[in-house]
């Protein structure tokens, strides 16, 4: 069980939503496809997006023609106090964090050597999130100090983390 930045920030997304009638089916679903565990059907979709969902879906086939990152379309969704998306991420974080370890030691209790490997990717997928989280804070406000207006700002912001 390997965990990516883009994984942790899917699991970020479904555990911000997802229902219980959501989660059993989840849980039948990874069954019946053969994975060990909800984490590595959920690694696995994960591979399929070319986005990660905590920002959103875009409408367009195409990412490209989207101005703003689709969850995201003003800074104040991401960095707004305890409503933001910033906030969430740091927040959901840390739960996330706890039960993918504790999954990695239950699935790879007999190989001490793949757990150590699994546990060293997820701690450079939480650096991933923390820098990029940052980027996207660090970089509007640079924006911002250049002189662009805040939508100008968070549309070059959104470009560069797309």
């Amino acid at each position: 069980m390997f965990v990516d930045g883009v994984s942790l920030l899917d699991f970020v997304s479904a555990a911000n939503h997802m229902d219980t009638e959501k989660t059993f089916t989840a849980f039948h679903n990874q069954q019946k496809t053969g994975f060990v565990s909800m984490y590595e059907a959920r690694i696995a979709l994960s591979t399929q997006h070319l986005f990660p969902m905590v920002f959103g879906r875009a409408t367009s086939p195409n990412l490209d023609d989207c101005q703003y990152l689709p969850a995201l379309p003003d800074a104040n969704r991401w960095d707004s106090g305890t409503t933001s998306l910033h906030y969430q991420i740091d927040k959901s974080l840390v739960d996330i964090t706890v039960q993918v370890e504790s999954a990695i030691d239950t699935i790879l209790l007999d190989s001490l050597e793949a757990r150590q490997i699994a546990m060293e990717c997820l701690i450079e997928s939480k650096c991933f999130v923390a820098e990029l989280c940052h980027f996207i804070s660090q970089d509007y406000s640079k924006w911002l100090h250049c002189g662009h207006s805040s939508k100008e700002a968070w549309k070059i912001t959104s470009v560069c983390v797309r």
